[in-house]
């Protein structure tokens, strides 16, 4: 597995730009066409953008196909993933690639890139600390570009009817409520986190 930061030489020849318009406060298009796209010509890297309608849809982007479908190829034609939207926009795209039959192929060969614009940003936030790049949308996209990897892990989890990759962490109880119920204040942007803690902790259930 790996992940677009500074360590080598290496350049992808073709990218998979995964947009999300919905996540946090939904400027993930507006990245694109502002940073993103034309970072990634000047580099002369060739890609792909697919701008999600729904959830889930890049999960279903990775199945695999003889066609195009809504302006992609088949993943396997790519060098590389770029997500631009939150940590569950990676997820979903990993899901996706996951429950292919040339999945663990493709997790070892493609490069994944993430360009935050949701709440939280874990993943491209833990990237640009260890490339000793500012969290800007500019410095996501510079990452990107230079087309550099450092290997990855993933975990895997099973629970009794299903089974996840994570790439980040994986909670329950408490603080996966909080993460999942706080979608209501997603407005708020990180700040939702804080109050609905607040909130859920004065509200515990019994």
């Amino acid at each position: 597995r790996k992940v677009a930061r500074p360590s080598s030489s290496e350049k992808p020849e073709r990218l998979l730009i995964i947009v999300n318009p919905f996540s946090g406060r939904k400027k993930g298009e507006a990245i694109y066409k502002e940073v993103v796209h034309p970072m990634l010509e000047q580099a002369g890297i060739e890609h792909d953008a697919l701008i999600t309608a729904r959830a889930g849809h890049a999960m279903e982007i990775m199945a695999p196909r003889e066609k195009e479908m809504d302006g992609v190829d088949d993943i396997s034609k790519y060098d590389g993933i770029v997500a631009i939207g939150g940590d569950g926009s990676v997820y979903e795209a990993l899901q996706g690639i996951k429950e292919r039959q040339d999945g663990i192929q493709l997790l070892q060969r493609l490069k994944v890139g993430h360009i935050g614009a949701g709440t939280s940003n874990g993943l491209s936030a833990s990237l640009a600390h260890a490339s000793k790049e500012h969290t800007s949308a500019t410095d996501y996209a510079f990452i990107v570009a230079k087309g550099n990897t450092t290997p990855m892990d993933l975990s895997r989890y099973e629970t009794l009817s299903n089974h996840y990759l994570s790439f980040l962490t994986f909670s329950w109880s408490l603080i996966a409520d909080i993460d999942i119920e706080s979608e209501v204040l997603r407005w708020m942007g990180w700040l939702r986190m804080e109050v609905y803690s607040a909130w859920r902790v004065l509200n515990l259930r019994k």
